[in-house]
């Protein structure tokens, strides 16, 4: 049986499903009967299900459908900060300033946006949010971090 709690994030009805019924993605990728991922999205939505394993007090993944992706629902890693869940993109960046390689959470990527009703709005608000400086050297870093992974990742 699929449970779910379902929220609204930038006036968009998002479901969550359990950390459970994502590892039962891994295996068997349909929930209510469409495609979490396609054959081309599936490397990234593995990786985002191993982040939530990860990070699981800050990251959750949530599922949504729009009108221009029919053939899948659309994946959002949400990061919540004071209580209030904002789509991210998780994205690898290196400090410009020392060798410290890692993950962010940047809130910043217009894509997160599409399908929202106001997206302008929204994404006027994820640039208003206190951007993180590098956790090493404490330089800013070249992209809007809401988040930053304190471990460093080798750039093998």
């Amino acid at each position: 049986m699929i449970t779910e709690k379902e929220i609204i994030v930038d006036g968009q009805r998002i479901a969550l499903p359990s950390r459970h019924v994502w590892d039962s993605f891994v295996t068997n990728p349909i929930y209510k009967g469409v495609p979490v991922y396609t054959k081309n999205t599936k490397n990234l939505v593995l990786d985002l299900i191993q982040l939530i394993a990860d990070y699981p007090d800050y990251f959750c993944l949530g599922l949504y459908r729009t009108s221009h992706v029919t053939k899948s629902w659309s994946v959002v890693p949400l990061l919540v900060r004071n209580e209030v869940w904002r789509r991210v993109q998780i994205e690898h960046i290196s400090c410009l300033f020392c060798e410290w390689s890692g993950r962010i959470a940047n809130p910043t990527e217009p894509s997160l946006y599409f399908s929202v009703s106001d997206e302008f709005a929204a994404l006027q608000k994820a640039f208003s949010l206190d951007r993180l400086p590098c956790p090493k050297c404490g330089a800013e870093l070249p992209r809007h971090a809401v988040w930053v992974e304190s471990r460093m990742i080798s750039k093998t």
